[in-house]
């Protein structure tokens, strides 16, 4: 029973490309610029998460809201700055859409936070964001639907 559940979850996650038991340094890491864009991909989504739990936990928790307030912030910083990176390192047209789509939506998503925690009036900048974020996803998805072969009967 053991040997099937490890096999389920190896076929689901394979062994990473790099030996298990050595753990690489960062600068191993931002050496190759294949293992860098994956590394800033993947901590792209936590870096997300935490800039998103910050801003749901500063309008929930009125004692603690000037200390998560600032911590969204301190997130969202990296996680923008990542997304960009992400955009204009693209490895193909579709991962350029795909980060582009995701970074409009971060971007507005982010102003939007902005808005609502610190009381200004940005959110029309925001708005401009969603819009740009809409009209990517006709592209996005004629790139996505275009990269699908039909079976050969």
């Amino acid at each position: 029973m053991l040997c099937n559940r490890f096999f389920l979850l190896h076929s689901f996650f394979p062994a990473p490309k790099h030996q298990p038991s050595t753990l690489l340094s960062l600068n191993q890491i931002f050496r190759n610029p294949q293992d860098r864009y994956r590394f800033l991909e993947y901590t792209h989504f936590p870096l997300w998460i935490l800039k998103d739990f910050s801003w749901f936990a500063a309008l929930h928790f009125e004692e603690y809201a000037y200390i998560f307030q600032y911590t969204s912030l301190f997130f969202a910083f990296p996680t923008i700055t990542i997304s960009i990176y992400l955009i204009f390192k693209g490895e193909s047209f579709f991962k350029v859409m795909e980060n582009v789509l995701l970074g409009s939506w971060l971007l507005a998503n982010t102003l939007w936070m902005v808005s609502e925690l610190f009381h200004s009036a940005i959110s029309i900048v925001s708005i401009i964001s969603f819009t740009i974020g809409v009209l990517v996803v006709p592209l996005y998805l004629k790139t996505l639907y275009g990269s699908f072969t039909p079976p050969k009967s």
